[in-house]
């Protein structure tokens, strides 16, 4: 789902989640894909990674980290 990086970032705070990124590969690794995309709002080549996780360890690791590649031309974002 495309939405604003804004609205995306009030949605996951409200989630519980901040934005933080997780240590290791998982980082760079995520880091690389948003090279590789482009915006689905403007075309633009090469998102930025914004990473949120939250301390709610009772969660699957897929519920802590929610990657994010975000526009930085447009302001548009998306979950990956």
């Amino acid at each position: 789902m495309l939405e604003t990086f804004a609205d995306l970032d009030r949605r996951l705070r409200a989630e519980g989640f901040e934005p933080r990124s997780p240590s290791g590969e998982v980082a760079a690794q995520d880091e690389g894909i948003c090279v590789m995309l482009a915006c689905r709002g403007c075309r633009r080549a090469g998102l930025a990674y914004r990473p949120y996780l939250t301390a709610r360890f009772g969660r699957r690791s897929r519920e802590r980290y929610r990657p994010v590649a975000a526009c930085d031309d447009c302001g548009q974002a998306l979950e990956f």
